[in-house]
């Protein structure tokens, strides 16, 4: 109106200039047109705007929606808008707005309110998601900006930061501070984010705030909400998405609700850390410094999660280990803290695989005394003084036994000697083995392996009681030249080791042969093997706390068996043989570690080992051919089981008479 006024008054024809002009009498009329068309015109720039009008979606959209009154989306539409706001309350609309969402709206702005027209508001009815990569709901800055009043309810999920006037959280709603948040896992993922309200924050009964700790640094590095009064039903639910490189310890604090003169607490605090939770507290202090604090406390010891003793020495409280405690704090399952504690334990099943490479080059020794006085198919060939030398290769698979890690171990080596007659029923050898083996663990967690180099010096013989009844024995020491890793991915390192163990073998056997037919023969023996191996101590590179000094540790094994041997000859230069027999180890001597972390060296810790069967079953097949009367090539294949393990040798022996 004035406006109007204000075009009447610039167009005022005195009267006394119209006295007698009646033309004059139609332009009052004609003023008052322009003036509406002139109002008309600035309301229409006002509300100009380049988006659609939000009325009721029930599809998908793509781009961002005006609303100008009320804006309705079901649970079948969304709003999704890549790079802007998704709904917009446009400047200059000068209108209270409602947005009523059951189905979603997502964008870099679930909701901006842009205008900040006075004595106007928008309120927000939520029960389905709107979530925001920066924020959820978003006004205007400035004083004048309209108030914002959100609902949400029914399983309602709000994401992101929230700057507005109130939120009342109920029936189940989720109001989640944080940003870039994968909708597929919201309780996991995304940042720090806030909520900064210049009123109230109400949660009711069944509702759940929940906030991300990114890092401990600094209160922008963790969610909050900022209210001027905060109030809390019973039943409800603080969530906390610990991050992974957060750097949480022990005793940390985190000021999550800011409100003065808060009384209420959650009913319960959750987080998705298995080694801390959080206790919450009211600030009594006075003014703007009231609100709830949660402080983080030990949930779950390193022991509980994993059952394992490395994991009593890391709950030591040593502060060597204090970043490794760290970290195991940063999962979120007990799983992944026992995996993580499984990591730190010392380098296992090296000597029992030592152990299966001496048996190889034993076998092939043995199999070599066993020929020596006819008793091995062409042996009646040659006399006197032999020189042979035999490459081969073994194969070992340890089950997990015991929540203990099984291994995988392949060695490849050679063995040469030479022997002859000292008397008309004895003989007397020396031979020299060399082996290489690689041991990897059956752990995709904890991966260990392991490369071994083993040199042996074997002096053996036999004696004949009589035509078919003979003994025979062998003594051997060996070095074994270690080198393992041990792979950390907890601390994302690698723990080196390089030491040397030392082996001593001694063996003897009794046989006698019974003659089936011209072509066939029996060999029952009885046989006893006693090894022993120790390693030494040593000391780890490369893991820093976790690096571990390593006591030495012995194995040993006796083992009395009971064998048998057929051998049929096809003509004088080939013959086939079978064996097949049992064994027990009467020691039956269950292996341990001891050793201490570099974090912790006072906090030593015992490892056990594998647990093996004392019983076991061996047997085998070769081939022998004479192809000279000086030279004779075998091939031998054996195998020996026990319960969860099994280990296969071949052999090709090349033996020459000189």
């Amino acid at each position: 109106m004035r406006n109007l006024q204000l075009v009447e008054s610039m167009l005022v024809i005195p009267e006394q200039s119209i006295a007698n002009s009646q033309i004059m009498l139609g332009i009052k009329p004609i003023v008052s047109a322009v003036a509406v068309a002139m109002l008309s015109m600035g309301a229409a720039q006002a509300q100009a705007s380049p988006y659609p009008i939000c009325g009721s979606v029930s599809d998908s959209q793509t781009t961002t929606h005006q609303v100008t009154s009320s804006c309705t989306v079901t649970s079948g539409g969304a709003i999704d808008v890549i790079g802007d706001n998704a709904v917009l309350v446009y400047s200059g609309n000068e209108n209270s707005t409602s947005i009523t969402n059951s189905g979603q709206i997502t964008g870099t702005t679930g909701i901006y309110v842009e205008d900040t027209s006075p004595g106007y508001s928008t309120t927000v009815y939520n029960t389905g998601t709107i979530a925001g990569t920066s924020y959820a709901v978003n006004r205007a800055v400035g004083e004048s900006a309209q108030d914002i009043s959100i609902y949400n309810s029914e399983g309602g999920q709000i994401i992101g930061n929230i700057v507005a006037t109130d939120i009342v959280n109920y029936d189940s709603g989720t109001v989640t501070l944080k940003s870039n948040v994968d909708l597929n896992d919201i309780r996991n993922s995304g940042g720090s984010a806030s909520a900064r309200l210049s009123r109230d924050f109400y949660g009711e009964s069944g509702s759940t705030l929940r906030i991300a700790i990114v890092s401990t640094s600094g209160e922008m590095d963790y969610s909050y909400l900022q209210a001027a009064n905060a109030s809390l039903d019973g039943n409800t639910t603080l969530d906390v998405d610990v991050k992974s490189s957060s750097g949480l310890s022990l005793g940390q604090e985190f000021y999550v609700i800011r409100a003065p003169g808060m009384t209420d607490l959650f009913d319960q605090v959750t987080d998705n850390s298995a080694m801390f939770n959080f206790e919450q507290r009211l600030n009594t202090s006075t003014g703007l410094d009231g609100g709830i604090y949660i402080d983080s406390v030990r949930a779950l010891s390193a022991f509980q999660a994993s059952g394992k003793n490395a994991g009593s020495a890391l709950d030591s409280g040593a502060p060597g280990l204090a970043g490794v405690v760290t970290a195991l704090g940063q999962l979120s399952t007990t799983q992944q803290v026992s995996d993580g504690v499984s990591q730190t334990e010392p380098l296992s099943g090296v000597s029992q695989a030592t152990g299966n490479a001496l048996q190889g080059s034993n076998r092939v020794i043995q199999a070599r005394q066993e020929g020596q006085n006819g008793r091995s198919s062409g042996d009646d060939l040659m006399t006197d003084k032999h020189a042979w030398v035999k490459p081969f290769g073994s194969w070992t698979n340890q089950d997990d036994h015991k929540g203990v890690s099984g291994y995988e171990a392949s060695s490849y080596g050679i063995v040469v000697g030479a022997d002859a007659e000292v008397s008309d029923a004895s003989r007397f050898g020396i031979a020299f083995a060399y082996a290489n083996s690689n041991v990897d663990s059956n752990s995709s967690v904890a991966p260990q392996s392991a490369d071994v180099n083993s040199y042996q010096l074997v002096a053996y013989g036999s004696h004949s009681l009589n035509e078919s009844t003979d003994i025979n024995f062998q003594a051997d020491i060996g070095r074994h030249d270690n080198e393992g890793l041990r792979q950390i991915a907890l601390m994302n390192t690698t723990a080196k080791s390089d030491y040397t163990s030392w082996s001593a073998h001694v063996g003897a056997g009794l046989s006698r042969t019974y003659t089936l037919t011209e072509q066939t023969t029996l060999t029952p023996a009885v046989r006893a093997d006693y090894t022993r191996i120790r390693a030494q101590s040593y000391t780890e590179t490369g893991a820093g706390a976790l690096n571990l000094a390593v006591n030495s540790n012995d194995s040993e094994e006796l083992i009395l068996g009971l064998n048998g041997k057929l051998v049929h000859a096809f003509s004088d230069q080939s013959s086939f043989t079978a064996k097949l027999g049992v064994g027990y180890d009467v020691m039956d001597q269950d292996t341990s570690i001891t050793s201490a972390f570099a974090g912790a060296p006072s906090a030593s810790f015992v490892t056990a080992g594998l647990e093996s069967s004392p019983w076991l079953v061996r047997g085998g097949v070769g081939f022998v051919n004479k192809v000279s009367d000086s030279v004779e090539l075998s091939a031998n294949y054996d195998v020996e089981v026990r319960q969860n393990f099994d280990n296969q040798t071949a052999s090709v022996n090349l033996r020459w008479l000189f």
